[in-house]
């Protein structure tokens, strides 16, 4: 929702509070959450002496009162205000990023929020691919229709697990924190025992691969001798908790 303020002249303000919804009552514009073109006009209206308001309305359905501009068209708009030298400001106001961190319970002192994960195929598999040495701890956004196949990419990429956090419709009735590892959670799905519904966000926890050891040569020889090269990598990634597709290059080069 866009509103004439007067908390501060020629300024767009980010807020996460409710704003009155009723259209064209004196310079008020509401926007929808495609447009492209609308953020240039708003940025005109500022130039001329009109203020602005941007905020996620809670009175409609559907939609919730998160940050604008975090995984949200209004970075558009920002991009726009910087471009035409318009000022900004943020009011901070509940975030899932930060509130999914602290319910996870995992290490709070760095982590990485990448906002959502590619939806299918090759896309999908190399971006959980590349995330996999960060020591950070890593959040994510996920629909529940396709987090059990995000879940099943991850374990066949990480055979041994990982840590996880799965938290669901924060802040509200339903709201639910389901930690393990990947293997534990898709052991849940497969058992009906995890509910795939409402807004989902995930926290990722790597193993720090500076504390792993190396293999030695033999050994590796000696799971060749008797499995294929896929088959010997599973085997030792399970043991040694290292990456498969590590192992699997060694495998190789012997």
């Amino acid at each position: 929702m866009i509103g004439k303020q007067k908390i501060k002249e020629n300024c767009i303000i980010l807020e996460n509070s409710t704003v009155q919804t009723t259209s064209n009552i004196g310079n008020n514009v509401s926007i929808g959450s495609n447009s492209t073109i609308l953020p240039v006009n708003i940025c005109d209206q500022v130039v001329v002496g009109a203020g602005a308001v941007v905020t996620k309305d809670i009175t409609k359905p559907g939609i919730y009162a998160g940050n604008p501009a975090i995984s949200d068209p209004g970075y558009y708009l920002l991009t726009q205000c910087i471009k035409n030298e318009i000022s900004f400001t943020a009011l901070p106001g509940p975030s899932s990023v930060t509130n999914a961190l602290l319910l996870s319970g995992m290490p709070p002192s760095s982590f990485l929020f990448l906002g959502f994960i590619p939806k299918k195929g090759k896309p999908k598999h190399n971006f959980l691919e590349s995330i996999g040495k960060t020591q950070h701890t890593t959040i994510l956004f996920e629909t529940a229709r396709r987090i059990e196949n995000t879940i099943s990419v991850i374990n066949n990429l990480y055979p041994q697990g990982i840590d996880m956090a799965i938290c669901r419709e924060m802040t509200k009735i339903h709201e639910e924190v389901i930690r393990g590892s990947s293997t534990e959670l898709m052991e849940l799905i497969k058992l009906n025992k995890l509910t795939l519904k409402g807004e989902m966000v995930l926290v990722l926890r790597f193993p720090d691969s500076n504390k792993g050891f190396e293999i030695d040569e033999s050994i590796m020889k000696a799971f060749l001798n008797k499995l294929p090269p896929k088959d010997a990598a599973k085997l030792l990634s399970l043991v040694t908790k290292e990456s498969k597709r590590e192992i699997y290059k060694q495998l190789l080069d012997l």
